[in-house]
């Protein structure tokens, strides 16, 4: 998440009288050491650090309705893309929201150039049955496999740390 969608995170908190301005500052400005001496702390982790929000609340301005718009891609007919959270080894990891049961879901997608190499597919849909079948409060669940512009997918449950990926 670029520095300007992170101010947009903190500016929406503000709106919605979340935090004061002078809580978002003193956030802004910790960050900004933390990043002079070599960490990178995304400004929701601080929020929540500082008890100024809590997890939940994070997610909920992160899934905002008003982000995301009417025309987002929809995977499989109801998984509308917010934005993309990072990406690994074997594929891109996107927030979304379940717009049937109204709520935030993590769609893993296959790289496109290991989409075309049965062992890379056989590979990731085994992961996704292994991590269906583990029930554990450090893993998180899959509910769905599917295919997505010809690139093989899972819905996850979303995780508020897997919205500080790829943040800085």
């Amino acid at each position: 998440m670029g520095e300007q969608k992170l101010e947009m995170l903190g500016q929406l908190a503000v709106q919605q009288k979340l935090v004061t301005a002078d809580q978002l500052k003193l956030c802004l400005s910790e960050q900004a050491a933390l990043r002079k001496a070599g960490r990178l702390v995304p400004l929701g982790q601080i929020l929540v650090q500082r008890r100024f929000l809590t997890s939940d609340q994070i997610r909920r301005l992160l899934l905002n309705q008003k982000g995301v718009p009417s025309d987002a891609p929809l995977v499989n007919g109801k998984y509308a893309l917010v934005r993309k959270l990072g990406k690994g080894g074997s594929g891109d990891v996107y927030l979304a929201r379940d717009t049937t049961l109204d709520r935030p879901v993590a769609i893993k997608v296959l790289r496109e150039e290991m989409a075309q190499n049965r062992k890379s597919v056989e590979r990731f849909l085994r992961e996704a049955r292994v991590l269906a079948k583990i029930r554990h409060p450090n893993v998180v669940g899959v509910h769905e496999t599917g295919e997505y512009q010809g690139r093989p997918y899972f819905i996850m449950d979303f995780d508020i740390n897997m919205a500080f990926l790829g943040q800085s």
